[in-house]
């Protein structure tokens, strides 16, 4: 039997037109009640190779424009079959649904703060890696509930509260994490309106103006990885 490979959990409109999945699989939607899981049937689970990881964002990516709300699932998630995948879904319905209220309409801004001198290539290049991992490696569902625990440890990093406070009125929701591989200070991720990134960008240009001693590498936006709940 082939295994489901799971994309996302997503609202998704009758008759959308989803596209082909990472192997070039026709996507499904797979229903249990009020909730929604988009699917693709493999012959055997794909490699965690550089091109299926890029392929697999691809696909999410796609998802998240076409779809009114989309929980990306990490990258290998699998289910047995549709049963499981059903059952899945019914018993964790009420999470899923408050989750996908939260991401409705938005997208995500992934700020990494760095202390000064972790400037130009090097902190792009960290920047970069840390989006990779991100999006390839680590549950989201894990990575919200592990980062909640520590925004309040925001505080320990001179200039960013007042930072974030000032981007605080184009944000809907936030998440903080620290990081203790210096110069890489904390990752901050922002869940915004979609189509607000400009806007976004320019605010936090401003905000950086103030804090000389941080340096901070925007990306996005991107689906809302880091608000996303996992999977079982």
């Amino acid at each position: 039997m082939s295994p489901l490979y799971i994309y996302a959990v997503a609202e998704v409109a009758d008759g959308a037109d989803l596209g082909h999945g990472l192997a070039g699989e026709t996507l499904e939607v797979l229903r249990a009640g009020p909730v929604s899981a988009v699917i693709g049937r493999l012959a055997r689970p794909p490699e965690p190779a550089a091109q299926t990881l890029r392929a697999h964002d691809d696909v999410v990516r796609r998802l998240a424009a076409r779809c009114r709300a989309v929980l990306p699932a990490r990258f290998g998630c699998l289910a047995a079959d549709d049963g499981t995948l059903r059952a899945a879904l019914a018993d964790h319905a009420s999470e899923y649904a408050a989750s996908l209220e939260r991401v409705r309409g938005r997208e995500q801004m992934t700020v990494r703060v760095f202390a000064a001198e972790g400037t130009g290539t090097e902190a792009a290049r960290a920047s970069e890696a840390a989006d990779g991992a991100d999006r390839a490696a680590v549950g989201p569902g894990a990575r919200y509930l592990a980062a909640r625990a520590q925004q309040d440890r925001a505080a320990g990093i001179p200039g960013l509260p007042a930072l974030l406070d000032r981007l605080a009125p184009l944000v809907a929701a936030q998440i903080v994490e620290r990081h203790e591989a210096a110069p890489l200070l904390a990752s901050v991720y922002h869940l915004v309106e979609r189509d607000s990134s400009a806007r976004y960008r320019d605010a936090l240009h401003e905000a950086a103006e103030a804090a000389p001693e941080l340096r901070l590498v925007a990306s996005g936006p991107w689906p809302p990885y880091a608000f996303a709940s996992g999977l079982p």
